[in-house]
């Protein structure tokens, strides 16, 4: 029995360590978003935030959003959760307060 106990300890054990917090993160929500400063002024397609490019989601309120924000100003950017990290596209644009 004392060794059926430890075979069990064992591969738990095993089983945490190869897997270690990752196993965890495979179920939680994630929420995609990039804070960052206004570099160019947003176009009809997109806005660049960090000298980097995200362009809008066709029927998202991302557009009308971006119109309103400033060359310099902070904002945040919340990405389309269903899209993979190679197409995302910007849902929503929110400028900080004070900026």
């Amino acid at each position: 029995m004392k060794s059926a106990k430890m075979f069990t300890v064992l591969a738990a054990l095993t089983a945490l360590t190869c897997f270690g917090p990752n196993m965890g993160w495979a179920s939680r929500v994630f929420s995609s978003g990039v804070t960052g400063t206004v570099t160019a002024a947003a176009t009809s397609s997109g806005i660049e935030v960090d000298h980097r490019v995200y362009h809008f989601k066709p029927g998202s309120p991302a557009d009308k959003q971006a119109h309103t924000v400033e060359l310099g100003q902070v904002v945040d950017l919340t990405l389309d959760p269903t899209a993979n990290k190679a197409s995302a596209m910007v849902v929503a644009v929110v400028a900080h307060q004070g900026t």
